[in-house]
């Protein structure tokens, strides 16, 4: 077999092998010497090559490592999504604070449930704070108009 034989059957290989992990449903985790896709710090997209390496790592932990460019591209587009959805959000609650200990303090929020979501009002007799509560439905009913259901749970990461 030639060189380039070998890498045509290893590139069939990690792909049968990709299929298989998504079936089973485990996470991709880069070979050594894999292209790699991250975001910077300033949010651009950079390409490297895995080596196992503490900072490789530390990426991986942190969901900062895409095997492939349009996966990154895609979760930068939802965390540039999820900072527009966040600061209508605020603006919209204006000085109002969701008050935990009011027990009986109206607060609405986009709750998951079982992959599916629905915009839930939250009376907080259990004190349980919630990460994105609104002062009113119509918040939440433009912001989800604004930006579409789907896209809004999925750049908050609600389901």
């Amino acid at each position: 077999m030639k060189l380039d034989e070998i890498a045509e059957e290893l590139t069939k290989l990690q792909a049968q092998v990709e299929e298989l992990r998504v079936k089973e449903n485990k996470p991709w985790e880069p070979n050594v010497s894999s292209k790699c896709w991250y975001l910077s710090a300033t949010g651009y997209i950079e390409q490297f090559y895995w080596h196992n390496t503490k900072s490789d790592l530390f990426m991986l932990a942190e969901s900062n490592v895409f095997q492939t460019e349009e996966l990154a591209q895609a979760a930068l587009d939802r965390k540039l999504l999820k900072h527009k959805i966040l600061k209508d959000l605020t603006e919209a609650n204006g000085d109002w604070v969701a008050d935990w200990e009011q027990e009986w303090q109206e607060k609405y929020s986009l709750q998951a449930f079982k992959h599916e979501y629905r915009l839930c009002q939250i009376i907080s007799t259990i004190k349980q704070p919630n990460k994105y509560p609104a002062k009113s439905e119509e918040i939440w009913g433009t912001i989800l108009d604004r930006y579409g259901h789907r896209e809004v749970a999925e750049a908050l990461e609600i389901i």
